[in-house]
């Protein structure tokens, strides 16, 4: 009757000295020793929940994991987070040790605030009411911080025990002068009569320019509601600070104030997770979390972006998309309002991708992306890699926020061993003054090899199919030449030039030359003049296009003339 317990014990004794391997000696130690009568999932389970969140074995590799763009470095600011996915600053300069400089709301339904001396306290915890599972993406996703009233919203679902479902729910919290603890927390919206699911709950918050609050809300567990006008899922809704709908909104309906439809600002998304608005012009871009396309896009009073159920319905009114595939995930999405990190980096737009859920080192996702976009929020460039993950961890990016100081973003895992730890860091990232600018090998290409270089460091590739490789977003420039010369050298397209020559309004006054140009022209000539013109604005015959302009030199644009026509 022995022998099976000792053999039990053996393969116990085995298998806890493997796991030790993974999850370090001391885990191993706690199984060995841990009291009996509970099995060793449940052990395990436990013991990863009780994780020390600044254990050193979460943050060995340090900020070193993250590459950043050349001439800026990437440092720890404060570690130590549950599942950290918001980040926002105080709108005051701290001047004290002890001032509050910014806050981090933890998916596990906390807040921190982390003071000028670099100290994190707790702001607030509790906020949920039920008990959050460790690998669910189901808790506090929305923070904004009201200036005008040192307050505090956010967002989160909440679960109706009657009913046995999650509902959403936004929140005032009221604020100590000091701006250091909670003093009351209020409901301002409860969404009672809808279900939702974990990853597609309600998710951030956020003042916006005219002091109204504006709130993105997942799609639930039924994506075609993102359609339904009576469903508050799906939808970017914008109320005022005391929960009521906002009377300017587009579907407001003054005989049912209360109604979802009075809320909606826009509808038709799939999993809005984050918005920013451009500082010049106070256009939105939201990110839109997909199924396999991801985008983000330009917000707009009553738009519908088109999601119901299908990934292609995510390309409608996009701004930029990602995909297909499940390794992006944008998230975070940010500004850059100063210079702080060089004058190239101001009013850029700073996009966070989450990447592929639960996968350790690197992949698609955990990095953050540059674009550049115009005042009016069209896209002047595609997307270019400005921070990416490059260790072997679990570390992935949840928000991106501009500091006094520089760029912070959150990685919710930190530099983990697995899903589970509590090592969420906050990172930051500043200008390297100790950067040498390296010899650019680049700026003596010419001809066919400059433009090749142009080619993929405008990062063409990633919409345009080239020799078999590339995305699909845009046409296919494999044997450019040939397709361009059917369609610019057709008697319609010289019909379709003198149509828009003859149209009123200035976006077509602005090119009526090009036209006149175009039209004058004949075979080569006017495949290169046209190039030219698509270049700087892929608009200029085409007011639908959606490629990005490139302010490219003419001697720049002739190369990858010659790389691509020629």
């Amino acid at each position: 009757m022995k022998q099976p317990g000792r053999t039990r014990r053996v393969l116990t004794l085995v298998a806890a000295c493997a796991l030790g391997a993974v999850l370090g000696a001391g885990l191993m130690l706690r199984v060995l020793y841990n009291k009996p009568g509970k099995n060793m999932v449940w052990k395990i389970d436990r013991i990863l929940e009780r994780r020390a969140p600044d254990s050193p074995e979460l943050v060995q590799a340090g900020a070193g994991a993250w590459q950043p763009a050349p001439a800026t470095k990437v440092e720890a600011s404060s570690v130590g987070y549950d599942y950290p996915v918001r980040i926002v600053f105080h709108p005051r300069p701290p001047q004290e040790e002890d001032d509050p400089f910014y806050y981090v709301a933890e998916l596990g339904g906390a807040i921190k605030v982390v003071t000028k001396s670099g100290a994190v306290q707790t702001f607030a915890e509790g906020l949920l009411n039920f008990k959050r599972k460790p690998l669910d993406e189901l808790g506090v996703l929305g923070l904004a911080h009201d200036p005008a009233d040192n307050q505090f919203f956010v967002t989160m679902p909440y679960w109706d025990a009657e009913e046995a479902v999650y509902r959403n729910k936004i929140e005032r919290l009221g604020c100590s002068p000091d701006g250091l603890t909670m003093t009351e927390r209020a409901v301002v919206l409860d969404m009672q009569n809808e279900s939702t699911v974990a990853s597609y709950q309600i998710q951030f918050c956020a003042v916006g320019p005219e002091g109204l609050l504006y709130v993105g809300v997942g799609s639930g567990g039924h994506k075609q509601d993102a359609q339904d006008l009576d469903k508050f899922a799906g939808k970017i809704i914008r109320l005022n600070k005391d929960g009521t709908a906002a009377e300017s909104n587009p579907f407001y309906q003054p005989s049912a104030p209360q109604a979802p439809r009075s809320y909606i600002y826009a509808y038709g998304l799939r999993n809005p997770f984050d918005i920013t608005w451009d500082p010049r012009s106070h256009v939105g871009i939201i990110s839109d979390v997909g199924p396999g396309i991801d985008r983000i896009v330009r917000l707009g009073p009553g738009m519908d972006y088109c999601f119901a159920n299908d990934e292609n319905q995510m390309r409608a009114n996009a701004l930029y998309t990602w995909g297909p595939g499940s390794g992006f995930a944008p998230v975070g999405v940010a500004y850059g309002l100063d210079e702080s990190l060089g004058p190239e980096h101001l009013f850029r737009l700073f996009v966070g991708l989450f990447g592929a859920v639960h996968v350790p080192g690197p992949n698609e996702g955990k990095r953050i992306c540059r674009f550049e976009i115009g005042p009016d929020g069209s896209l002047h460039s595609a997307a270019r890699d400005f921070v990416q993950y490059t260790g072997s961890r679990f570390s992935s990016v949840t928000d991106v926020e501009w500091g006094p100081d520089g760029l912070y973003f959150a990685d919710i895992y930190g530099e983990s061993t697995e899903p589970h730890a509590r090592g969420g860091i906050i990172y930051k990232i500043v200008k390297d003054e100790n950067w040498v600018a390296p010899s650019d090998a680049a700026a003596a290409l010419t001809g066919v090899a400059r433009g090749r270089f142009l080619f993929y460091d405008n990062r063409c590739q990633s919409c345009h199919v080239l020799d078999g490789a590339g995305g699909q977003e845009g046409p296919v420039l494999t044997n450019l030449r040939a397709s361009l010369s059917r369609r610019l050298l057709a008697p319609e397209y010289d019909a379709w030039l003198g149509e828009l020559a003859a149209k009123s309004g200035r976006y077509f006054e602005r090119h009526r030359e090009a036209y006149k140009t175009l039209l004058s022209l004949g075979g080569t000539e006017r495949l290169h003049y046209w190039f030219q013109q698509h270049v700087r604005d892929p608009r200029f015959d085409n007011p639908k296009a959606k490629m990005p302009s490139h302010d490219l030199s003419d001697a720049d644009i002739a190369a990858l003339a010659e790389f691509l026509l020629d």
